[in-house]
């Protein structure tokens, strides 16, 4: 191949040294050349500039001495496409010329290249597929090739002299600056981005762009090049890649979330946690159809702000024309099954039901998930920041058709589940209520054994075997379990029953297998194939021994109880006659007593007269009796002398026990004072004397005895039924018969209420001993054998430490000593016939007090309904030097009183009186005057009556029969206040 000639410029003016380069370069061997002279500086310097000059020989001799020269060499020494310097006279300076020559030859071959590469560039700059652009160093387009145009949709003159960042969309503003700033720090490699461009087309274009900068030898950008490549539809098709990637992992994840846990609130909330991922949504709502509650909406799951829990909507909302509330979305959506979109900003979201903090909704989108028509929930998500499209809808169906079909399992795993757990539920059922009926269910053959099949828990109970040994076994059939002389007639009416195909109910003894007979009810029927074969009997026994025996007991109860009805009817009876009687024993009292102090105690009638008082008073202690019978009786409790009180009450207690029954006393003398009441303590003698006379049947003998006792706290814990006691000192009452006595069963529920083994009775037995005793803060214990009769002891707490005092003296005293006596203290009676007495505690005050201020006698208003009540004591405080105004009923009282009200100083008022009785009275005489005194009376107890007064301030309570003293006393008392 033949070589071009290297041109060599020879710098320096002396030829010798021209002839020695040459020779020099010829001994090298360098191929052809072409040899030049520069004869001057200025030769020089233009020849350097020459594109076709390969190599510039200088002598050596003077170097450094010329500045120009040496200036000039430097910079031909910087320009790689200038020649070469080469110098002659050195050491070494043939292996320099050597290989520079080697140099410059390659360097001609390379440029030769170039310009054959320039051409090429062209070529590919004008024809190449990405846009290529030639920037200069400040950024401005120099020139494009058409695929710019292109690519921007313009004319390629549009495009040459735009700035940089004019390519590109305005928020990629930050990028383009950024790339620029690594093309001209002198990036190791051309900086890339993916940057959008500023493109006129309709559809956003996302391009690689690559700037290579080109520098001078100062380093400075003399131009870039700049090659844009779209790929717009490579990133169209990452983001569908990565969207539907998003859709197939958001329904692994339903579906493993399903598959991990039945909860359908972690159902719900993954479903909705999905979609809102893939749509970017800040908030979103599962609401479900609740089919069982009316079709209503309910919130299942909510994320963002707002899900309170409530509903949100119902179907057949009014639907809103402008579709501003998600109420009216979600009804649209429903309806039609279809997605529905809202854009723009949304009402006050809270008139679709959702909380009063909610947030606005900016953009809004239900998606019904349905399996067929039928909707199973709608998913509600807000505020994308991209919106909600058609094509996102789209995107969205395989994940809704996931949805759906895992809602569509978890409704059937829940029905299903609800059936299993109402089926167990009624299996349970069944099997406890047939383990908690009173009686066995079964099922059997009709063989003559009866052989069970199936028996129930219940046969336990009944016939004392479980059911492994009942069944499929003759031994224990239902045959073997019926008595022997029952077994033909209850085949026989099964058997009938079974011909007749209807139900049989009979009535059988039962052998149980501890050896005794139950009698049993059992109904059943046969149980049929479709074919009219009799498969096996059904039925059900219950065990009705307790059943017959509480009948019988019920009508013996029913008796009893009517005979009660008929002692309550003549209580109320006996409470009537006693109310009426002490008023009429007032009257005789009263005016015996009157009579006796106008005769004086001298008188040959004074005796007769105390006589007949001495007699009232007995007959109003009997009367009291009556009252205590009937519950209405005065109980006030005070230190009583428990034998004095037997001892007082013998007579009654006589008369109870009829003619063959002896009663004894055995009363011990000087016993410490008990707190009781003598009528209560009367009372319980009575109840315990009628259950020993009862236990007699008329002959034997009762002992009432009365000791002091010592117990102990084990003494008291070993049988005494009561209160909790201290251990200590107690009075104790025994009331001892000589009659058959209990066992050990019967005297363990003796004192319980309604317990009994007579026929009849009144019901108040020692069940009301008892209760009373304890109200005495007692006890109670029974002792009783067989044969040995029976002891009922009442124990009393001490009151007093004073073992010898009594309450009412000697016995011979107690028979004639009246109620008020032993009350207030006063002494009535000296013997058993003995002169009465008319002292008491208020002796010798028989005139009516002063009142203050005032020369007038004072004015009592009496009101009572009995003219023989009311005469006598106008009589009385007449005679006293009172000022009487009478009144025969409330009613006339209170007129009275409103008429005199200023002048009445006290109102004796009596509590049962018809049309308006005292209680209405004193009402209406308060409402008046607050201030009012009042002195009430009545035959009933002071509890009794006073318990029905709301304000007692200023009211006195007598109790009637009352004698004249003590009425005289309680009203100067209340005046005198």
């Amino acid at each position: 191949m033949d070589l071009e000639p290297l041109t060599v410029l020879v710098a320096d003016s002396d030829d010798g040294f021209a002839t020695q380069a040459a020779r020099r370069l010829a001994e090298l061997g360098f191929g052809p050349l072409r040899l030049e002279r520069a004869h001057s500086r200025d030769d020089l310097r233009r020849a350097s500039l020459r594109a076709d000059l390969d190599l510039v020989l200088l002598s050596s001799v003077g170097d450094g001495k010329d500045d120009a020269v040496a200036s000039l060499r430097r910079a031909l020494a910087a320009r790689w496409r200038g020649p070469l310097v080469a110098r002659l006279g050195d050491a070494g300076d043939t292996e320099r010329l050597l290989r520079l020559a080697q140099c410059a030859r390659e360097r001609r071959r390379l440029v030769g290249l170039l310009e054959q590469d320039s051409l090429r560039y062209r070529a590919s700059f004008e024809h190449a597929a990405s846009a290529t652009f030639l920037l200069s160093g400040s950024g401005r387009v120099l020139q494009a090739n058409p695929a710019s145009a292109r690519l921007f949709g313009c004319e390629l003159e549009e495009l040459l002299g735009l700035e940089f960042a004019q390519l590109f969309h305005t928020c990629e503003a930050e990028g383009a600056k950024a790339l620029v700033e690594r093309a001209i720090g002198h990036a190791l490699t051309p900086p890339e981005a993916e940057l959008h461009l500023a493109a006129r087309g309709p559809a956003p274009v996302v391009a690689h762009a690559l700037l290579a900068p080109v520098f001078d030898e100062a380093g400075r950008a003399l131009l870039c090049v700049l090659q844009l490549t779209d790929i717009s539809a490579r990133r169209r098709a990452e983001d569908e890649a990565r969207k539907k990637q998003r859709i197939f992992e958001a329904i692994l994840r339903v579906q493993a979330q399903y598959i991990r846990t039945s909860d359908p609130r972690a159902v719900y909330g993954e479903i909705l946690k999905r979609l809102q991922r893939v749509t970017e949504s800040q908030l979103g709502y599962v609401v479900e159809v609740a089919e069982e509650i009316g079709t209503a909406l309910v919130l299942r799951a909510a994320s963002g702000a707002g899900g309170d829990g409530a509903p949100v909507a119902r179907r057949g909302a009014p639907l809103d024309a402008a579709l501003c509330s998600p109420s009216a979305l979600l009804t649209e959506a429903l309806e039609s099954l279809e997605p529905v979109v809202s854009e723009g900003v949304l009402l006050d979201p809270r008139v679709g039901g959702f909380g009063a903090n909610h947030p606005p909704l900016d953009n809004c989108l239900c998606l019904p998930i349905a399996r067929g028509r039928r909707a199973l929930a709608v998913v509600v998500l807000a505020n994308s920041q991209h919106g909600y499209d058609r094509e996102t809808i789209d995107e969205l169906k395989p994940l809704l058709a996931t949805a759906a079909s895992v809602l569509e399992n978890l409704w059937q795993s829940q029905k299903r589940a609800a059936v299993e757990e109402a089926l167990r539920m009624s299996q349970r059922a069944l099997a406890t209520l047939m383990g908690h009926l009173p009686g066995m269910a079964y099922r059997c053959h009709d063989d003559n054994e009866r052989t069970l099949e199936f028996a129930s828990d219940g046969c336990i109970e009944l016939t004392g075997r479980p059911a492994e040994e009942l069944c499929q076994t003759t031994r224990f059939g239902m045959g073997a379990l019926t008595h022997p002389d029952d077994r033909e007639r209850v085949l026989r009416t099964v058997r009938w029953a079974l011909v007749e195909k209807r139900r049989f109910e009979l009535t059988w003894r039962l052998l149980h297998s501890a050896g005794e007979e139950r009698i049993v009810w059992e109904q059943g029927c046969g149980v049929w194939n479709d074919a009219g074969e009799l498969l096996f009997v059904e039925g059900f026994l219950s065990d009705v021994t307790d059943k017959l025996r509480a009948e019988e007991e019920r009508r013996r109860l029913e008796s009893r109880v009517l005979h009660a009805q008929k002692l309550e009817s003549l209580g109320v009876l006996a409470g009537g006659i006693a109310h009426d009687f002490n008023n009429l024993l007032l009257g005789i009292l009263g005016h015996a007593g009157l009579a006796g102090r106008r005769i004086g105690e001298h008188h040959p009638a004074a005796e007769s007269l105390g006589q007949i008082e001495t007699a009232a008073l007995r007959a109003a202690e009997l009367a009291d009796h009556m009252l205590v019978y009937t519950g209405r009786g005065a109980h006030s409790a005070r230190p009583v002398d428990l034998s004095a009180v037997v001892l007082r009450a013998r007579p009654s207690l006589e008369r109870l026990l009829g003619g063959e029954t002896v009663l004894e006393l055995d009363l011990a003398p000087d016993l410490p004072l008990v707190s009781s009441d003598p009528s209560r303590v009367q009372e319980l003698l009575v109840h315990s004397l009628c259950n020993a006379a009862e236990a007699l049947e008329g002959r034997g003998g009762i002992c009432i005895r009365s000791r002091l006792m010592e117990l102990s706290r084990a003494e008291l814990d070993g049988g005494y039924a009561g209160a909790h006691l201290e251990a200590g000192h107690f009075v104790a009452l025994e009331v001892v018969d000589n009659g058959p006595g209990m066992d050990p069963k019967v005297l363990a529920r003796a004192a319980d209420p309604f317990f009994t083994t007579k026929e009849a009775g009144r019901g108040l037995g020692l069940s009301t001993v008892l209760g009373a005793v304890r109200a005495h803060g007692g006890a109670l214990k029974l002792e009783s054998r067989r044969g040995e009769g029976t002891t009922v002891r009442l124990i009393f707490p001490v009151l007093a430490a004073d073992r010898g005092a009594a309450t009412d003296g000697a016995p011979q005293a107690v028979l004639v000593a009246s109620r008020e006596g032993a009350t207030n203290g006063g002494t009535i009676a000296k013997g058993t016939h003995g002169d009465t007495s008319y002292t008491n505690g208020h002796a010798g005050e028989t005139t009516a007090p002063h009142v203050p201020g005032s020369n007038a006698r004072p004015t009592v208003l009496v009101v009572d309904d009995e003219a023989l009540v009311r005469d006598l004591a106008r009589a009385l405080l007449e005679d006293a030097g009172y000022e009487v105004l009478a009144a025969e009923d409330g009613e006339r009282g209170v007129e009275l009183f409103r008429s005199h009200g200023t002048q009445i100083a006290a109102v004796l008022l009596d509590l049962t009186m018809p049309r308006l009785d005292g209680e209405g009275t004193l009402a209406a005489i308060r409402e008046m005057e607050p201030a009012a005194r009042v002195l009430l009376t009545s035959g009933y107890s002071e509890h009794d009556a006073m318990h029905r007064i709301a304000s007692r301030a200023g009211v006195e309570f007598l109790q009637k029969p009352w004698r004249l003293d003590d009425l005289l006393g309680r009203l100067k008392d209340l005046i005198g206040r």
